[in-house]
């Protein structure tokens, strides 16, 4: 048995009804409005939800088991799961044996509908009042946030607190919570500095415990992991030697030069992903570093004659350092932004 973490926008977005879906033994889903809403104003309150257990099913044997959909748009008048087709599925299934309650209200409440009959037919969505300030109570039942599903974001006439329901789904959308609050910000105009700082922060948090990328986050870990071994191991074993010293190129200066160049792929890839967990500032800053990289490479690759004949390289080594600063730079700036990040989870957890 072991323990992988995921993002619920992960698990929602790239495994529902994807990879993973619901054995027959699995009852179908019971939970009304109210134990959705708590579900995510206990996550939005950093409760524990517990884990989740699944079954994994080889390919091979994959169609020998009966298997359902997860439920994305219940209507309580047809309360009944989709039998899944899982033909197509070129690779392991997993089937739920326990979890299924949460994961079909996540997968409601971030990407479905909900319909019921309350003296008429409602289909309502998840909403989340963004400038209610949270409150924290000693009883478990009471409401931190202000979940509510509904039919459209209209304030509710008969409340006279501030309103601003926005859909949770919408979280989605984004990779950086600082591009969810830029897109609210205009309707946010006609309200209060404090209302609005109360906004910012549901956006924010909302936008943590749903839609952070951890797991480009740990790809780009692993490449920066293999860049420096590749490095290490270049540096260390092949040293190179001065150019015009010696008369043909070495062994170690051949190996020096393949590792190298082993060395920069997982170094370009560790930017991009990097430009993919952050927001467009950082996003423009690690394309730019791209480029400079391979405009250096460049520069570099056209000395490459003079290298393999063991003649002198005037100004490679201002190429070579350009390179070298460029990717220090960014892993400052990276540095700086996981840091930036990580306080603002704690402030967020703090709240």
């Amino acid at each position: 048995m072991s323990y992988i973490p995921k993002t619920i926008s992960e698990v929602v977005s790239e495994y529902l009804n994807k990879t993973t879906f619901l054995p027959a033994i699995q009852r179908e889903f019971v939970w009304n409005t109210y134990g959705i809403e708590k579900l995510f104003d206990s996550i939005m309150g950093d409760f524990p939800i517990s884990t989740f257990l699944f079954w994994k099913i080889k390919e091979e044997n994959k169609n020998e088991w009966t298997s359902y959909e997860f439920i994305r748009d219940y209507d309580s008048e047809t309360p009944h799961n989709k039998e899944a087709s899982v033909t197509g599925i070129n690779q392991d299934i997993h089937l739920v044996l326990d979890g299924q309650q949460r994961l079909t209200s996540l997968f409601i409440g971030l990407k479905g509908t909900y319909r019921y009959f309350y003296y008429r037919w409602y289909k309502s969505r998840l909403y989340l009042n963004i400038l209610k300030e949270p409150l924290k109570s000693d009883n478990p039942e009471e409401f931190t946030y202000q979940f509510q599903f509904r039919e459209n974001d209209l304030p509710n006439s008969k409340d006279s607190n501030p309103q601003y329901w926005y859909l949770v789904g919408d979280i989605l959308n984004f990779d950086d919570a600082e591009d969810a609050k830029k897109s609210i910000k205009a309707k946010l105009a006609a309200f209060s500095d404090d209302q609005k700082d109360i906004a910012n922060t549901h956006i924010g948090r909302l936008h943590w415990i749903s839609a952070t990328s951890r797991r480009t986050l740990r790809i780009m870990a692993a490449l920066l992991f293999a860049h420096a071994v590749a490095g290490f191991v270049g540096s260390f074993f092949f040293p190179m030697h001065s150019r015009g010293m010696a008369k043909t190129m070495t062994l170690t200066d051949t190996m020096h030069i393949v590792s190298t160049g082993i060395e920069v792929l997982p170094m370009l890839l560790a930017i991009g992903f990097g430009a993919a967990a952050f927001g467009k500032r950082f996003r423009r800053y690690s394309i730019g570093t791209i480029l400079l990289l391979l405009l250096g490479g460049t520069l570099a690759g056209l000395k490459a004659d003079r290298v393999a004949a063991g003649l002198a390289t005037p100004w490679m080594g201002v190429t070579e350092r350009m390179n070298i600063y460029a990717f220090m730079l960014w892993t400052i700036v990276l540095t700086i932004a996981l840091l930036r990040t990580d306080r603002r989870q704690s402030q967020l957890k703090g709240h």
